[in-house]
């Protein structure tokens, strides 16, 4: 059963790379006789080639004694049945299990052994699955294969306060469609970013045309660009294949994207109305952002993380230092307000504004807009609105700089 395919892995493959991920770094896969050459020649040329895994038959006499051997000095976790699970789940189910409560069953699949128990004890005592994060699916047949791919990306999708109000209600719903199609498929997440970054680019030089349907091919383009955009990730996250070089072809599409699409706006408004206005004012828009996006480029860099999140603007600085404050009281509050240089009452009115504008500023929000506005032939009015927020995001990102006085050494 564990050789059995879900989401684009098999089953023995996703359980040894969720491990992984949670810092387990000593596994064994054990083998009858019968399929031990056949595993031994998947683990050769497929994604788990190198790792340092063990292959043993338990019921070989040497080998037996190697099972035992093994893990003599080690607590263990045994799948009993295949199981797909993500790192979520592993992560919780380490932290909840107690070795000094002893063995544990954990639901029909999973046994937590300490390393003094038997490795064929049945511990009575049970941990609830239901209780633990993340994904765990018990995979018997094609359709609980199917209930599995489901929940995998579903755990996949990133939480509102980094997707984005229209990516959270309406952009996921499509993109995790798109992305069980494409798990099946040879398909790796970067070929997805750089179909996504290409989309972005037609759709720039389809709304730079100006007249005709071409406004609401660029936007509809822009929009296919996002939708692929949430699938390289969600790939990334359900299939492990992930890696910094990813992230960052991620990030740096994004902004090319973005920036191209400025532009073309701008050259199609002025194809339309003549006005060299919108030349100059797109030319602002696209150094504005491109200001904005080369101080937090440079901001993770020096981090040397490939997450644009990490950067915080100063109102963001203030909403998490007032959840800090909250968990103090008297005269600790006081002492970390004088030491942070921060008002003992949290973020200033302006503050919490500005923290509830930012939403309106996300990529999703002004993709869905330009989509409606060429839909009902009023794209100027999302260039204006565009240009506007550019003005304003560049005296922003000239405030935080100044804030800095020089970016943090670490």
């Amino acid at each position: 059963g564990f050789d059995r395919k879900v989401a684009g892995l098999r089953l023995y493959e996703r359980v040894v790379l969720a491990l992984q991920r949670v810092e387990v770094s000593s596994i064994a896969l054990l083998a009858e006789a019968g399929g031990r050459e056949a595993l031994q020649e998947q683990l050769s040329r497929g994604r788990l080639a190198g790792l340092p895994l063990v292959v043993l038959d338990p019921e070989q006499g040497s080998d037996a004694e190697a099972v035992s051997a093994w893990r003599s000095t080690r607590s263990l976790l045994a799948f009993d049945a295949p199981l797909a699970v993500d790192p979520g789940f592993l992560e919780g189910l380490l932290d909840a299990w107690d070795e000094a409560e002893g063995p544990r069953r954990v639901g029909d699949a999973l046994r937590l052994l300490p390393a003094d128990v038997a490795f064929d004890a049945q511990p009575e005592a049970a941990l609830d699955p239901a209780s633990l994060p993340g994904t765990r699916v018990e995979v018997g047949s094609a359709a609980d294969g199917r209930r599995a791919r489901k929940a995998l990306l579903a755990q996949s999708i990133k939480p509102l306060e980094i997707d984005g109000v229209i990516c959270w209600l309406f952009i996921r719903r499509i993109s995790v469609r798109i992305s069980a199609v494409l798990l099946s498929l040879p398909v790796t997440p970067n070929m997805v970013t750089l179909w996504s970054i290409l989309l972005g680019l037609f759709a720039a030089v389809g709304v730079a045309v100006g007249d005709g349907p071409w406004p609401v091919v660029g936007a509809s383009l822009l929009m296919l660009s996002l939708i692929f955009d949430n699938c390289d990730g969600e790939l990334a996250r359900v299939k492990y294949q992930g890696s910094r070089l990813d992230a960052w072809l991620d990030i740096y599409g994004d902004f090319v994207v973005n920036a191209a699409f400025m532009a073309g706006m701008a050259v199609g408004a002025f194809r339309t109305f003549g006005e060299p206005l919108y030349l100059w004012t797109g030319a602002f828009a696209v150094f504005a952002f491109s200001f904005y996006n080369g101080t937090v480029f440079r901001y993770i860099h020096r981090l040397g993380i490939p997450d644009e999140f990490l950067f915080k603007w100063w109102f963001d600085q203030e909403a998490e230092y007032a959840e800090k404050q909250a968990a103090l009281s008297g005269e600790a509050k006081e002492l970390v307000a004088q030491a942070a240089g921060q008002p003992e009452e949290g973020p200033s009115a302006l503050g919490r504004f500005l923290s509830g504008l930012k939403y309106l500023g996300r990529r999703d929000f002004f993709i869905f807009a330009y989509l409606v506005t060429a839909a009902v032939g009023i794209l100027h009015w999302a260039f204006w609105a565009t240009v506007a927020g550019a003005a304003m995001n560049f005296v922003m990102t000239c405030y935080q700089v100044f804030l800095w006085k020089g970016l943090p050494d670490e």
